[in-house]
């Protein structure tokens, strides 16, 4: 039930995704910080102009 609601979210944009962490916690910040950060990343990314 939890996963089909993730999806119905991811749904929601077009630019969105799921991503897995094996082996983390709830705090995935904490347990692979370099996850994050790729995430982080590509938001930012996708929200900068590129002039």
């Amino acid at each position: 039930m939890w996963t089909d609601g993730q999806h119905e979210w991811r749904e929601l944009s077009g630019r969105s995704r799921i991503s897995t962490a094996a082996g983390t916690g709830h705090y995935v910040h904490v347990d692979r910080p370099d996850l994050a950060i790729k995430a982080i990343q590509r938001v930012t990314a996708q929200a900068t102009p590129r002039w």
